[in-house]
């Protein structure tokens, strides 16, 4: 069996919400194939996907330098997909002040994914989001609303939904597929089973990011970046999988969201370490030395900073930083983001441009992300 299958299933009760019966169809996915049947065109976009993830890989070992930036912008990508407003520049300073909302947290913690078994990887998943297995239904309406509305509905809880993580992990530990592949289809059944109590859409991109760059030297990628910007297409993909019981859909969808993420981030690493570089030059040539030129070289980093951290990143006195600050503030690398004399943040407002060119608009929330549970 190479195509997508599964069986539906009658359920009937009271929606706890609204009060009223329902009588609905659950679908319960068969078990991913080991070899999916994909057109040549899919195939394709397979091998384009891995030749951008393998260049962003040989980026990552000559320079490393911009991660946290890569990771802010997924992060405020998921959390526009799942519902909520964020920048990648707020991103940067809420992450600085532990202040991150659930999703967006859960992305920039991509690099402390374990590199284990997909049951590890899914324990941290859900221990990320704040959220747990379910034992209750699960679905998806276009309008966030109750059972009733739903254009999908999931296993029901209990021994589908178990049997299904089960064979997903088994599936995910075993198969010997292309990652872009593999991760196409864990991330399609994972959408179906929608095991957890909430944020199904949250736990899956994030296995998603997660087993797209396990090969990757540096866990980052901002793919859900990528895959806002054809949200129309990314949220069809359970419905034609479904509807035409193929994989194409799903596979096209994520090998081009990987090869855009992967291009994109090779562009904001190259960007914001050309600027970081050029002004370390500039200071050097004016005659800065000391911890100005320590601050500066770490930008690409840690672009948005306090006298308080930089003393303690950098092993120096708070003064050391305040006038190393100023130094940065004269020749133009650094700019005050808030206002008054005390408890002031500084940020270098060329990579942050950098970084909010590289999200998606934030302001676009039509339709709202993971509509259900």
């Amino acid at each position: 069996m190479s195509a997508w299958r599964g069986r539906y299933l009658t359920l009937t009760g009271v929606d706890e919400t609204s009060d009223l019966p329902f009588v609905t169809r659950a679908f319960v996915p068969d078990p991913l194939p080991a070899a999916p049947t994909l057109s040549t065109g899919t195939w394709t976009a397979v091998v384009e996907a891995h030749d951008a993830l393998g260049r962003l890989a040989e980026q990552l070992r000559r320079d490393p330098r911009g991660v946290r930036l890569l990771l802010a912008v997924e992060a405020a990508a998921a959390e526009q997909l799942a519902g909520g407003l964020l920048s990648a520049p707020e991103a940067l300073r809420l992450w600085r002040e532990d202040g991150l909302p659930v999703a967006a947290r859960a992305a920039s913690g991509l690099q402390h994914v374990p590199a284990g078994d997909a049951r590890d990887l899914l324990r941290h998943a859900l221990e990320a989001l704040g959220t747990t297995l379910r034992d209750d239904h699960a679905w998806i309406s276009p309008s966030g609303g109750d059972i009733t509305t739903a254009t999908y509905v999931a296993p029901p809880a209990g021994p589908d939904v178990a049997a299904g993580v089960e064979a997903w992990a088994d599936w995910c530990d075993s198969v010997t597929l292309p990652a872009v592949v593999r991760a196409s289809l864990s991330h399609l059944q994972l959408e179906s089973l929608r095991p957890a109590r909430q944020a199904n859409g949250s736990l899956a991109r994030l296995v998603l990011a997660a087993q797209l760059t396990a090969q990757l030297p540096v866990r980052a990628l901002p793919v859900s970046a990528a895959l806002l910007r054809d949200r129309p297409a990314y949220a069809a993909v359970l419905d034609v999988a479904r509807r035409e019981s193929t994989f194409d859909a799903v596979v096209d969808v994520v090998a081009g969201a990987a090869r855009a993420a992967a291009d994109d981030a090779s562009d904001v690493l190259a960007q914001a370490t050309g600027l970081v570089d050029d002004g370390v030059a500039r200071l050097r040539d004016s005659g800065v030395r000391g911890t100005a030129v320590d601050i500066a070289a770490d930008l690409a980093d840690h672009p948005v900073v306090t006298a308080s951290t930089l003393a303690q990143r950098h092993d120096v006195a708070f003064q050391t930083a305040n006038v190393a600050i100023d130094r940065l503030v004269e020749h133009g690398l650094l700019l005050q983001l808030n206002e008054g004399h005390y408890d002031r943040v500084f940020g270098a407002s060329e990579i942050l441009e950098l970084v909010a060119d590289a999200q998606p608009d934030p302001s676009m929330t039509d339709p709202p992300g993971d509509p259900g549970r």
